[in-house]
């Protein structure tokens, strides 16, 4: 399999070897949820394994990286740069010394922040009001209990309890 030189997230890595292509990499980017138990998908091993000079940029999750591991790379020079739109904690400590490295592009968690991103979610917001008011149930809310579309009908059970919870609540307030 011939790889453009760009490794990413975690389902990637089920698609090719990771370590290789790790080590291949002039650019590596994470474009994943976070792991398991908070633990990085990239720790001062894997970070050690990357490309002298590659570059990592993180739009995922702060988490996904180990961060003193990334700052002993980015100050040794292992690596040539980061650029990080995510951070753990967030926002980050201003006196982070991540943030103070001429080597680290730092921006405010903008991911959603293209004009793109925003038409695409503007669409998306007018296209699941039309389907709410057309009787379907608006499953893309946040926090629900269930995991995604394949369950969209157990979201709208558990939405259904919640609308009869607060009629319930505001008849008796």
């Amino acid at each position: 399999m011939r790889t453009s030189g760009v490794a990413s997230g975690v389902s990637f890595a089920r698609a090719v070897k990771i370590r290789p292509l790790r080590a291949q990499s002039d650019v590596v980017t994470l474009h994943s949820t976070a792991a398991e138990k908070g633990r990085a998908l990239l720790g001062a091993p894997e970070i050690a394994r990357m490309k002298p000079g590659a570059v990592l940029v993180n739009v995922a999750r702060g988490s996904l990286v180990d961060r003193a591991a990334l700052l002993a790379a980015l100050v040794e020079k292992r690596l040539g740069g980061a650029a990080l739109d995510v951070f753990d904690p967030e926002p980050p400590d201003p006196a982070d010394p991540l943030l103070k490295l001429p080597n680290v592009v730092a921006t405010p968690h903008l991911g959603a922040s293209t004009v793109e991103a925003q038409e695409r979610v503007s669409v998306q917001t007018v296209e699941a009001l039309l389907e709410a008011l057309a009787g379907a149930a608006y499953v893309p809310a946040v926090n629900l209990p269930f995991r995604g579309p394949k369950d969209a009908e157990g979201a709208a059970g558990w939405m259904r309890l919640a609308e009869r919870t607060a009629h319930f609540l505001s008849v008796l307030l």
